[in-house]
């Protein structure tokens, strides 16, 4: 009971953590901001998804989500300089108007994703109002950045961020060690697409 209630305490922060970073995600162009957001994001997800599935398979999840991290932030490193100028990699946050125009789509998403929760808490009765909350928002804005970005970094974010929202609403359905190992191996293989996207310009510059 102490660890359910402790998960059901830090259910809330864990929402509006997801949706800080997932808002965030989209306004900051700066790799390594990015990074440190996506790693929040996961463990927020990983909060989620406690009251469905054991704490292995959650820890499995986290530390695959944090590793696919770690293989893009290397992957941004090992970029050439005039390649992380050129890719829009490292561009900072700024109050620009194309930002703008990111915000308020931002924005007007959470109000969509708001309206769109209680329906789905009757179609999905497994699924617990903040899951639902969690989910559809991640969804909503990983699908927000793709269009939004052309760059491989951007683009790896976005397939994650999608992957962590429809995770939320697959838990409440199954609990298999063998499936979310399956999602956890996704999630690395997504990382290691986008590394290799990422860095093959530069290969064939070398070459």
């Amino acid at each position: 009971m102490e660890l359910n209630s402790l998960i059901s305490y830090l259910s809330a922060p864990a929402a509006i953590l997801i949706a800080t970073t997932a808002t965030l995600q989209i306004l900051v162009q700066e790799w390594r901001l990015s990074i440190i957001l996506l790693t929040l994001q996961f463990l927020g997800v990983a909060v989620l998804l406690v009251p469905n599935w054991p704490l292995e398979l959650v820890s499995a999840f986290l530390i695959s989500g944090w590793m696919s991290g770690a293989v893009l932030g290397m992957a941004a490193i090992s970029m050439p300089p005039a390649a992380r100028h050129t890719s829009g990699v490292l561009r900072r946050f700024g109050l620009t108007p194309f930002n703008t125009v990111r915000l308020i789509s931002a924005l007007l998403s959470l109000m969509v994703v708001a309206s769109l929760v209680p329906l789905l808490g009757r179609w999905l009765p497994g699924v617990n109002p903040i899951q639902t909350w969690g989910g559809l928002l991640l969804i909503t804005f990983g699908l927000l950045q793709l269009g939004f970005t052309t760059s491989a970094f951007r683009t790896s974010i976005g397939l994650l961020t999608i992957l962590s929202g429809f995770i939320i609403f697959y838990s409440a359905v199954e609990s298999s060690s063998l499936l979310g190992g399956l999602l956890a191996a996704i999630n690395l293989s997504l990382a290691l697409a986008g590394a290799y996207l990422i860095l093959s310009p530069g290969m064939v510059e070398d070459q």
